[in-house]
């Protein structure tokens, strides 16, 4: 018999479709997963029994992610995200379901597809089709196409089966790549920055950016600034009033009134009528000139009779709405039943599920001609609330059809009820009942009414007041969401004349704008298009979620000190990351895509580079960028280590090969290193000497010696502490490449992965001193293979390097050293430096070297020593040698008869030889 497997997007789901569409009570069974049941009933597909097996996913059966070298925040460059590769797989929360769908389409013919039609739904479609025919590759597909878990939509589903959208599903992967490669960019840099430089974020805090999320925090921020910035200004107007009665208008009547005008001190606005009163508007409305106002006044004070000069009559309508997509449902929800929106949408998905509604994500706001609207509204006479007027509309001649949005997603029709929901309790009352009676207005007919405005002059002066009387309520009779009121005015006829009751001179004030709500967030998230009908809500809960913004008295949107420190940091750097442009940009070329006018690659490169060029910037201006948070934080007085971390490529790995990048960074001690990115599994890595660099940064210039031997190498500017060993290297910084530079091989060393060794020996342990001195280009001899060359080599290096003045301070020094030499039996051990690293315990020259700084490059060859020496005790790793024999080597220097010269150095250049007095940098 033919097998039909049927996979939902919720169980819930799964169960209507069973339930319709088996003609019998369908077998029930447990799949791998508990909450992801599977039915079972025999069916006819195309005039054939078949066996139906339906089950369901829960959202997302697949993941996208970075690989697993890619998850550490600490060892991994953000900037490398932007091009690391991404891979799609079932994460362990889906796991059982997978295995129940691999179980199943095993055993299938066709797979049938009944997730949610809309773009996300598609790209779950291929994501449970692609995973079928992982196990099952003759396997067949089809995509059931349904707005309502009804009996008619389900059967007309199953009679016409189509196939899924293919563009729509790689819309939905395009957006998904960006998110998750700009997320995790700027996510791990501004977490880590101020959870290491700002006081008050706890190491797990996650400070998380979202290309939607900053528009929707912008919003709120541009608002908020609004208020904030707003200057009052006074303004003043003339405010006239009449009793709310009809006034006949004869001579002894008006002499009365004017009497009554006399006495009712009106310019001191003391009015002692029970009647209440109708205020008329000044046609000028207001004025910021208080002197031009009082002159106005005082001519209306003197000769306060007023003239009827004309009586306009219209009729006026109230319009009905439009059918009810997803933004309005959430936006007026929001406003008149005081819900936020993610509980609105939890809500209609949960009446959706239980088949009281349409499906509730649609863009469309127009019933499509195949929808009998008719039907639908019969529906409800069962239900006793709205019983009364369905038979208005239906038997009388109230019913109008619905009017025709200008939105459409070509998918689903607008929400409408799809039976009556006398059962439903709480909000779930409240949200069905809004659908339900937003439904039967959108078919009724507009509110109809007359209007009046009645215009007076006084000295000059108009003034209007406008009256509203309705005639027809219609569609207001069942949406009890909207008023329209009546506004009783006298009668009035032109050329009638009376004295107001009362004529003010009134000031004011200009008022900010208020804060933000939910209702104008949402609106104007649609209308800047910053996220989807069905993913609005969850931007506005994400940025509460994350402390960006708070909602005060559950109506008014705050930024929080957070929320503003982000937005001002990243404007400060010129860029639009809390405006709707780059996103709504974005959902422009989404669209672009599915209707086939632009390339997938296309559209993600574009934004990639566009979100990269941004990062740079950011890195670069990074100080101007903290200077912005430090207006709202307090800076950590002792930051962490990890606060100075870079995360830039030097080099490229000489051992692992091109492909592998080797980054400045730096280990929990606070020394700065390159290493491989490829850790542990290959331990390249270069460590300049403690105290020698001040900076190290790096630029875009490529070594081109470095080239030759198939590594691209970037060159650094290096900053050199005040060392007098190291001033010949002017200007300062003085850019070069650390790998293979001579001027600093001195100053670094080299670990090829298996031994620390000196920069200026061997770039492996296999190759011999020459071998590596020719590779590197050095312009300095190899040390000799006894003691007096390698000194000799030595003084000529410095003293080839160094100007005369500090040839004079070497030179001073040069019997000292020499006489350290000979008592350290320098040449003791193996004569080759670059050899075997076997030296002598008392050949440590640089302890005695205290004055002139050299030790700080000298004495790692004791610390990085990790081959045998011929000293007592025993270092760390096995070594011998190692840190007993180098104590017991510093204390026999240190008790030796030698005398140190010490040479004055200047107190401004830190440069021997001479005096502030002298000194060259002052002249």
């Amino acid at each position: 018999m033919l097998r039909i497997l049927n996979v939902a997007e919720k169980p819930s789901v799964a169960s209507q479709i069973a339930q319709t569409l088996s003609r019998s009570k369908p077998q029930h069974r447990r799949g791998k997963s508990k909450y992801n049941p599977i039915w079972e009933f025999d069916h006819y597909f195309n005039n054939q029994k078949c066996r139906m097996v339906v089950t369901s996913v829960s959202g997302h059966l697949m993941k996208l992610d970075f690989p697993q070298q890619y998850q550490s925040w600490n060892m991994i460059d953000p900037l490398e995200l932007f091009e690391a590769p991404v891979e799609r797989f079932v994460d362990e929360k889906s796991s059982e379901i997978a295995k129940t769908i691999e179980i199943e389409a095993k055993k299938a013919r066709c797979v049938v597809l009944w997730l949610d039609c809309d773009r996300e739904g598609e790209n779950i479609s291929f994501e449970v089709l692609e995973h079928c025919q992982k196990f099952n590759n003759r396997i067949q597909y089809k995509r059931a196409i349904f707005n309502a878990l009804t009996r008619q939509d389900l059967t007309r589903a199953w009679e016409r089966l189509g196939i899924p959208n293919e563009l729509e599903s790689i819309s939905v992967d395009v957006r998904r790549e960006l998110d998750l490669r700009t997320g995790a960019v700027f996510t791990r840099f501004q977490s880590k920055l101020l959870q290491n430089m700002f006081l008050g974020f706890g190491e797990k805090q996650v400070i998380s950016y979202g290309s939607c999320q900053f528009p929707t925090l912008g919003f709120v921020v541009d608002r908020y600034n609004r208020r904030k910035n707003f200057v009052q200004e006074k303004y003043y107007f003339i405010e006239v009033s009449i009793k709310n009665q009809t006034q006949s208008q004869d001579e002894g009547q008006d002499q009365d009134q004017n009497s009554n005008y006399q006495r009712s001190s009106y310019n001191q606005g003391r009015n002692n009528n029970n009647k209440k009163l109708i205020k008329f508007d000044w046609q000028r409305r207001r004025l910021f000139d208080k002197f031009c106002v009082a002159v106005l006044y005082e001519m209306c004070v003197k000769s306060p009779q007023a003239t009827v000069l004309s009586i306009f009559k219209k009729p006026e309508k109230k319009y009905r709405p439009y059918p009810l997509n997803t933004v309005e449902l959430q936006r007026r929800c929001s406003k008149r039943l005081r819900l936020n929106a993610t509980m609105i949408m939890n809500i209609a998905e949960s009446l959706y599920q239980k088949g009281y509604i349409s499906y509730p994500r649609t863009e469309t706001n127009s019933f499509p001609k195949t929808i009998n609207v008719k039907s639908l509204i019969s529906v409800q006479q069962n239900d006793q609330r709205f019983s009364n007027y369905v038979n208005k509309l239906l038997n009388g001649n109230k019913f109008c059809p619905p009017k025709h949005g200008r939105f459409s997603d070509n998918s689903h029709p607008p929400i409408y009820p799809v039976k009556p929901g006398n059962n439903l309790q709480g909000n779930d009352l409240r949200v069905y009942e809004f659908i339900a009676r937003h439904f039967l207005a959108c078919c009724s007919q507009d509110a109809i009414g007359d209007s009046t405005v009645v215009t007076i002059g006084i000295s000059g002066e108009k003034f209007t007041l406008k009256g509203l009387i309705i005639r027809e309520y219609n569609f207001l009779e069942i949406y009890k969401y909207e008023r329209w009121s009546d506004i009783t005015i006298p009668n009035f006829h032109e050329g009638q004349t009376f004295i107001p009751e009362s004529i003010l001179f009134q000031e004011s004030e200009t008022q900010p704008p208020n804060l933000l709500t939910e209702p104008e967030l949402i609106k104007l998230m649609d209308k800047e298009g910053i996220g989807t009908d069905a993913t609005i809500a969850d931007h506005i809960s994400k940025v509460q979620y994350r402390k960006y913004v708070v909602k005060e008295r559950n109506l008014y949107f705050k930024p929080t000190d957070l929320g503003l420190a982000l937005v001002e940091s990243y404007d400060s750097l010129g860029f639009q990351f809390s405006k709707p442009n780059l996103r709504s940009n974005l959902e422009f070329d989404l669209k672009l895509i599915i209707s086939g006018q632009k390339n997938k690659n296309d559209v993600l490169q574009n934004n990639i580079k566009l979100y990269k060029d941004a990062f740079l910037k950011t890195i670069n201006n990074r100080n101007k960028f903290i200077a912005k948070l430090r207006l709202y934080f307090q800076i950590n007085p002792n930051p962490p280590i990890q606060s100075t971390k870079q995360f830039l490529q030097i080099m490229t790995c000489p051992k692992c090969g091109p492909q592998t990048k080797v980054l400045l960074r730096t280990t929990k001690n606070g020394k700065t290193y390159c290493g491989c990115r490829n850790y542990p599994n290959c331990k390249f890595s270069i460590w300049p000497k403690e105290n020698v660099f001040s900076e190290i940064k790096i630029t875009t210039v490529i070594c081109q010696s470095c080239l030759r031997n198939n590594i691209k190498s970037f060159k650094c500017d290096c900053s050199f502490n005040n060392i007098p060993m190291i001033s010949h290297l002017e200007p300062f910084p003085y850019r070069a490449c650390i790998y293979c530079d001579p001027e600093i091989a001195e100053f670094v060393s080299i670990n090829m992965g298996n031994t620390n060794t000196n920069n200026s020996n061997s770039q492996n342990r296999n190759s011999n001193s020459q071998q590596y001195n020719q590779n590197r280009n050095t312009n300095n001899s190899q040390y000799s293979n006894n003691t007096n060359n390698n000194f000799n080599n030595y003084s000529n290096q410095i003293n080839r390097n160094q100007n005369n003045q500090f040839n004079n301070f070497n030179n001073n020094n040069r019997n000292n050293y020499n006489n350290n030499n000979n008592n350290n039996n320098y040449n003791n051990s193996n004569n080759n430096y670059g050899g075997n690293n076997n030296y002598n315990n008392r050949n440590n020259y640089n302890n005695n070297n205290n004055n002139n700084n050299y030790n700080n490059s000298g004495s790692n060859y004791n610390n990085n020593n990790n081959g045998r020496g011929r000293g007592r005790g025993r270092g760390r790793g096995g070594s011998r040698g190692g840190g007993n024999s180098r104590k017991r080597s510093k204390q026999k220097n240190n008790n030796s008869n030698m005398k140190q010269s010490r040479v004055r150095k200047c107190s401004v250049c830190k440069q021997p030889g001479h005096d502030k007095r002298n000194c060259p940098t002052l002249k």
